[in-house]
Order: C-alpha cells, then sequence, then structure tokens
C-alpha cells in the first residue's frame, strides 16, 4: 500500500512542503492492514444504522424494578415514561422494559433474536468518575460530528479518513460483479464507508442510482458516445470518459440484476427507512449473482437530536425502526439469510439523563442492541448503570460514564464476521486498551 509520503515523493513535492508535515506521524494515517481470511462458501452481511443526532436510549431500555424506575421517572420527570406503558421483557425476569413503541423488537428479544449491550460509548481506555480527570479521553465529546466521526473511524489517529467498515472491506480485497466492493451506503455516505482502497458503491432508495435519460439509443447517449469515442481527447478527458461510462454500464447491469429479485415484502410502513430495508433484502438474496462471500451495509435515520417534543419525536421513530426491523427480520427468514446477517445500531452519542422541559441535551453512554439468527438473544450484556442523582455512573453534568467501549461492541461483531485477534486490533487500535475483547453477545 502506497502511504501519504510515496505519494508526496511521487509528486515530486519540496523539501519545504514535506517540512511542513514533518511533525505528523504519516505512518499512523493510513494502516497497513493484513489480509482477512474468510471461508468463501460461509456468506455474511453486516447491516449497521447509524440513529443521527443522539438517540436518548435511556428512554429505550429502562430498569423496570420499583426502586430502579423511581431513580429513572425522578432524575427525567418531563420525558421518562410511564410504567405501565412499557413493555416489560420476560426473559430478564422483568427486571428491564422497553420502550412502548418496540413492541417487535421485544417480541424478537423473547425469541432470542434481539440482544441489548448497555452503556456503550466512545472511550479511548476503561474511565471512571474517580480517574475521570486524569484519564485520557476522546476530543470533542458531546458535538455530533466529531463523535459520530468517532463511532464510524475508531482510529486514535485524527488525521486518519478511513472509517473502519471501509478499513475492513480493504483487508477483505474483494470485488465481484462487474468490480462491484462488498460494502454500500443506502442513500448515505458516512465516514464508516471510506477507505485507502475500496470505493464504496451507494445505491439509491429504489436501487442502483438511474442515469435519467441516458438509456442506451437515446438521443443524448448517442451524442455523448459521439464525443467520447474522439481520439483527440486529453488524458484527463478520456479518465472522466472512462469513469462514466463505467458508472453508467455498472448501474445498468445492477438495474436489471435488482429487477430480478423475488422478495417482495408487505411493508408496514411507506417510508425510505423500510425501503431502504427492502433493498438490503434483494441484494442479500441475489448474493451469488454479486459474487461476494462478504457484504456490508450503511443505513442512517435521522432525527434524534431530540432537545424538545422527545416524547412525540421518540414515538414516531421508534415506530419506524420498529415497523423497519420487523419487515426485514421476516424478509431475511423468508430467503434463508436471517443465521448469516447481523443487524447492528449505532448513534452520536447517548444523551443527558436530565432532561430539560420537553427534551435532553447531548449526552455520552448510551443503550445498544444487535438483531439476527446469530445473536445470543435475550439477555441485556454490558452494565446497567444506576440513575441515583449521586450515582458515579454519572458526570457532574449527569451524563453517563460509558462503562463498555466502542471498540468492545464491534469487535465482538467482527469476531462473528470472520475477523481475527490480528485483524481486529490492527482496525481497532484502542481495543488492546480494555481487557475484554469479546462481549458474548454473538455466536462464534
Amino acid at each position: 500500500m502506497n502511504t501519504r509520503r510515496d505519494f508526496l515523493k511521487k509528486l515530486g513535492v519540496t523539501g519545504c512542503s514535506l517540512a511542513l508535515l514533518g511533525k505528523l506521524d504519516l505512518n499512523a494515517i493510513e494502516i497497513d492492514l493484513n489480509p482477512i481470511n474468510i471461508d468463501n462458501s460461509d456468506y455474511k452481511a453486516m447491516v449497521h444504522i447509524m440513529l443521527l443526532g443522539g438517540n436518548d436510549s435511556v428512554n429505550m431500555l429502562v430498569d423496570y424494578e420499583d426502586e430502579k424506575y423511581d431513580d429513572y421517572q425522578s432524575i427525567r420527570p418531563s420525558v421518562a415514561i410511564k410504567k405501565e406503558e412499557l413493555i416489560s421483557l420476560e426473559k430478564t425476569d422483568n427486571k428491564y422494559a422497553l420502550h412502548p413503541k418496540f413492541e417487535n423488537i421485544a417480541s424478537m428479544f423473547e425469541k432470542e433474536e434481539v440482544a441489548f449491550i448497555a452503556n456503550v460509548g466512545t472511550l479511548i481506555e476503561p474511565t471512571s468518575l474517580d480517574t475521570i480527570s486524569t484519564d485520557k479521553l476522546p476530543k470533542h465529546l458531546f458535538s455530533h460530528s466529531d463523535q459520530r466521526k468517532y463511532w464510524e473511524n475508531l482510529n486514535p489517529y485524527e488525521l486518519a479518513k478511513t472509517g473502519w467498515g471501509g478499513r475492513i472491506a480493504d483487508a477483505l480485497d474483494l470485488r465481484g460483479l462487474d468490480n462491484l466492493p462488498p460494502i454500500y451506503g443506502m442513500s448515505s455516505d458516512g465516514m464508516w464507508l471510506r477507505a485507502n482502497q475500496t470505493k464504496a458503491y451507494i445505491f439509491d432508495t429504489s436501487g442502483a442510482i438511474a442515469f435519467s435519460n441516458l438509456n442506451e439509443g437515446n438521443a443524448i447517449r448517442d451524442s455523448l458516445d459521439s464525443i467520447h469515442s474522439e481520439n483527440r481527447l486529453n488524458l484527463l478527458t478520456k479518465a472522466y470518459r472512462d469513469l462514466f461510462r463505467n458508472s453508467m454500464n455498472r448501474n445498468e447491469t445492477l438495474s436489471k440484476l435488482l429487477a430480478t429479485s423475488t422478495v417482495n415484502l408487505e411493508l408496514t410502513l411507506d417510508d425510505n427507512f423500510s425501503k431502504k430495508l427492502e433493498l438490503v433484502t434483494k441484494i442479500i438474496e441475489l448474493r451469488d449473482s454479486f459474487s461476494l462471500p462478504r457484504q456490508m451495509f450503511y443505513i442512517g435515520l435521522g432525527g434524534f437530536d431530540t432537545h424538545a417534543n422527545q416524547v412525540a419525536s421518540h414515538n414516531n421513530l421508534y415506530n419506524i425502526l420498529d415497523k423497519g426491523l420487523n419487515d426485514f427480520n421476516i424478509g431475511l427468514k423468508e430467503i434463508g439469510m436471517f443465521e448469516n446477517t447481523l443487524t447492528f445500531i449505532s448513534s452520536d452519542f447517548g444523551r443527558s439523563v436530565t432532561s430539560n422541559a420537553s427534551g435532553t441535551d447531548h449526552g455520552w453512554g448510551g443503550h445498544y442492541f444487535v438483531m439476527g439468527g446469530a445473536v445470543n438473544g435475550g439477555k441485556v450484556y454490558g452494565q446497567m448503570p444506576t440513575l441515583k442523582i449521586d450515582s458515579k455512573n454519572l458526570t457532574k453534568s449527569k451524563r453517563l460514564i460509558p462503562s463498555t467501549s466502542v471498540e468492545q461492541y464491534v469487535a465482538t461483531i467482527c469476531k462473528w464476521y470472520g475477523l481475527e485477534e490480528n485483524n481486529l486490533n490492527e482496525i481497532f487500535p484502542n481495543l488492546k486498551n480494555f481487557e475484554e475483547k469479546d462481549l458474548g453477545f454473538m455466536k462464534i
């Protein structure tokens, strides 16, 4: 792999320019990865759903026992869910409950198809209230853009420009149908997709991005083909021509392939999130045609920056999330790929435990869940925090101090995906700082 230094040398950059960059550890910006060796006959898909804006998961997964519920209700009286409205989880001996709009997710939890991981957040090393003033902490905590990038990047070097999904794609070094990579954004372009070598493909909500009015036989297309066939084109124009042609040809190939899918989900809601998940189901169904033993999908669901009107916003957003994932669950089972597909959620951060008039502020730790046939479901993993006003699980500003790092959460997923210890340590450089590398919520 070419380093940034090699690139500068090839451009003939002067010594003065190199001196300006001399204080940077250029080799740290791009990490050389060992190949990920996988069984090509063992297909697996990873579906990453980013809840954009910072999900207030304290209302998603709630302590249901009397005293603990009272602590929850008293510390956020304006946004707490009434106890009688929560969905109690029998698998946890009714110790925990879910938001009332999570009816399907609660049902999947009881069927051991969903697991929750408590109090996860961005950490460089284990941190507590007693050591927080001296511990090394992620920079720009509570910032939307910075914390979302940290979740999607998980690289301790600020100048790193790749996401951990993209770095996995590089290490897999896979090319399928029409040179298609194994990583895709579903109408979303996040840091998670970015790689040094691999170029993620971005699908439209309904399928391959269409070049309107540029189908074969169209007058505009014929004119472009005529211009592009000129032999007098310079090198830059030829490169653009080749890229343009390849994009059109690839999109036409994908459109024709997706049209052969037999997937036809009866979507509960007619919304973009559900449609994106239906498209993911089609792509997974056509996995043999894509000629890829691994695939990764990224979907963003916005609206979670709930400074105000949180109760109503969550009722809508959680309804979309719950219904869409249930339809996706059904679709994966119909095509026989539920055991081979892992869906997990992330977010910018959790939110403050205390509330304002009708919402909550930017936070830190939060609760997350995973869904799939390979999940050791029906359990809450990690440490549920105490929500008493003087709890050591809270900062002075009443934000949850994460007890589990993002690295531990995603490394457990990636181990199931086929990564070995050397791959995990390369792709997640901070993982070495945490004793527990596998949280146990996946069947390996």
